[in-house]
């Protein structure tokens, strides 16, 4: 996986293209308990959920980060171990969210609502918003790098947030661009796709172009 480093920047810092392509790892911090007597296990208990109400089938605390949300589940450890959860899901940011941080519930048809400040039951939580998302999927891109090498162009798919995996490369048909390369933006999954030499991109400057595939 190759990518310029503006790319994966999830604020997007301006700059231009880097000479050289270096390539990106990530790795997820390992689940790890310590425990100061005889083995415990650390893992979601009932008293992790004290805060949200009682009958629904997923709850998570659900902060901006990046283009995007991370969602994590409460946790609760037991006495004398210490906990280090796994990375929290990505989702997208629910369009009612005000807040830093947010409740989120999953309701028992399968849907997802935000529960507001002051509402402890179900029935006034705000809703339908979209479901965090297991790890091995991906929200929808919403920037690329574009990189010309040996007479094509690489889109390299920047990352919504710190938590979600790299993506491949993919072939896109050069910029309209002086340097055929730079930038492709849009500002929200489906919208359209424009072309800049520094991103963010405006639509009302940008020439519009062709979104990249998305990897499967």
């Amino acid at each position: 996986m190759t990518a310029l480093a503006s790319a994966t920047d999830p604020s997007r810092v301006r700059g231009t293209l880097a000479a050289m392509r270096t390539p990106r790892r990530w790795f997820a911090a390992p689940f790890v308990v310590t425990v100061t007597a005889a083995p415990l296990a650390c893992a979601p208990s009932s008293g992790a959920r004290r805060d949200f109400p009682a009958g629904v089938e997923g709850a998570w605390y659900v902060t901006r980060d990046g283009t995007a949300c991370s969602a994590d589940p409460p946790m609760s450890c037991p006495k004398g171990a210490s906990c280090n959860p796994p990375p929290p899901t990505v989702v997208e940011c629910p369009a009612t969210m005000e807040q830093s941080t947010v409740r989120l519930v999953k309701l028992a048809g399968g849907s997802c609502a935000v529960l507001p400040d002051g509402c402890e039951r179900v029935a006034c939580a705000v809703g339908p918003t979209p479901c965090p998302l297991p790890h091995d999927q991906r929200l929808p891109t919403l920037s690329w790098a574009v990189n010309p090498i040996d007479g094509k162009c690489l889109a390299s798919p920047g990352r919504r947030n710190r938590y979600e995996q790299d993506r491949p490369d993919v072939e896109v048909p050069c910029l309209p661009l002086e340097a055929r390369g730079g930038f492709i933006d849009r500002a929200a999954p489906g919208a359209e796709c424009h072309a800049c030499a520094l991103s963010p991109c405006d639509p009302a400057t940008s020439p519009r172009v062709d979104c990249p595939p998305e990897p499967p």
